[in-house]
């Protein structure tokens, strides 16, 4: 309730005493003898009964002067309690987005290998915890080519955070936020090309590759051959490095008849027949080194 409501009611419940107080000061008094009613006490008033006595008057602006004080008390006891609670809730949000933060930044480097505890003062160490080009340079890929990659994970990173930051304004809802994701991942596999998309997500260590959890029962994947386990590379012979790609890939392609799928398998790539539309597989992000 916010204190204009509250005032208002304090407001309402103080009138409804003063009237009942001024009601029953001025009531004409009742004797009651046996059953019968005092009639001449029931006569409305016509100026021969004693009008009220100073004495009187001053009791009751006692009584509305205490009844004043106390209103003013809870109106600020009212007060005091919201502030608290604000100042709760803020506190609240501030270590959720503290929790949060820490735990984005253990995230960070435990998939890269590291530990909270790890020594990672050193910048060079810091970071290659989100692009290390010695990946590119162990799969053969030379320093200039490695530097190009680099910039373009630094420029799709900060339009993550651009559209995080919008989201945590308000600015935009959680369904514009995946489209959003979709355009800029999309504008980068385009730019680079898959080969170089793969490359530049390995060496961010990001998922890049879709992992089977599960198979469902009597779906098109069981039918298939598929099994937990399983890295899906492609469908329908386009690559795919994210979950949301098999997904799309599966409602764009024309109904009716079969599409190859390629899976990796104990490294070892199998490729599969199946039908078009949902596979029936519980699918994850996964992450592996780029093909050759």
């Amino acid at each position: 309730m916010g204190r204009v409501g509250t005032i208002a009611i304090l407001s309402i419940i103080t009138g409804l005493v003063v009237a009942a107080l001024v009601w029953m000061r001025f009531q004409p008094s009742r004797e009651v003898s046996g059953s019968t009613p005092n009639v001449s006490a029931s006569r409305p008033f016509t100026g021969q009964e004693a009008a009220p006595s100073q004495r009187d008057l001053d009791a009751l602006r006692s009584t509305l002067e205490e009844e004043r004080t106390a209103r003013l008390a809870l109106t600020e006891r009212v007060e005091r309690l919201q502030t608290q609670l604000e100042g709760m809730q803020s506190t609240r949000q501030a270590s959720r987005f503290g929790r949060d933060a820490n735990r984005a930044a253990e995230t960070s480097l435990q998939r890269l290998g590291a530990t909270p505890d790890d020594n990672v003062t050193d910048p060079q160490a810091v970071a290659r915890f989100y692009f290390d080009p010695d990946k590119l340079e162990e799969v053969g890929i030379h320093a200039a080519e490695a530097d190009r990659l680099r910039e373009s994970h630094d420029e799709m990173l900060m339009e993550r955070l651009r559209l995080r930051h919008l989201s945590e304004r308000g600015e935009i809802d959680e369904e514009e936020m995946s489209t959003e994701q979709a355009k800029i991942r999309d504008h980068y596999r385009t730019e680079l090309g898959d080969e170089a998309y793969d490359l530049m997500l390995y060496a961010g260590s990001e998922p890049n590759r879709i992992g089977v959890a599960d198979v469902m029962h009597t779906s098109p994947a069981q039918a298939a051959g598929l099994q937990p386990g399983d890295i899906i590379l492609s469908y329908a012979g386009e690559r795919l490095f994210a979950p949301f790609d098999l997904v799309r890939a599966t409602i764009e392609v024309e109904p009716g008849g079969t599409v190859p799928l390629v899976v990796l398998r104990e490294g070892e790539e199998l490729q599969f027949s199946v039908p078009t539309g949902p596979l029936g597989v519980v699918i994850t992000e996964s992450k592996g080194e780029p093909r050759p």
